[in-house]
């Protein structure tokens, strides 16, 4: 049991980590598009996939953060 607590703290923060990653990623590639387009084109719609992938990953995080907390309340 003592692994699997280990594992969700490490889970979440890999999460956490890839999620901040791929978000700053993303907002590279928008800003670095966005100089080139003409005025009223959106930068966001070529990237979208990969802000919706950052974003579940910075939620999933969370939500593992918050059952390795309960496991470690259960425990105690």
């Amino acid at each position: 049991m003592n692994k699997i607590k280990l594992s969700l703290n490490k889970l979440s923060n890999l999460l956490f980590y890839m999620g901040i990653l791929l978000g700053v990623i993303g907002y590279y590639q928008i800003y670095k598009v966005r100089a080139t387009l003409p005025p009223g084109v959106c930068p966001i719609d070529n990237n979208r996939g990969l802000i919706i992938i950052a974003a579940l990953m910075l939620i999933s995080s969370v939500i593992t953060s918050i059952l390795y907390e309960r496991n470690l309340k259960q425990k105690s």
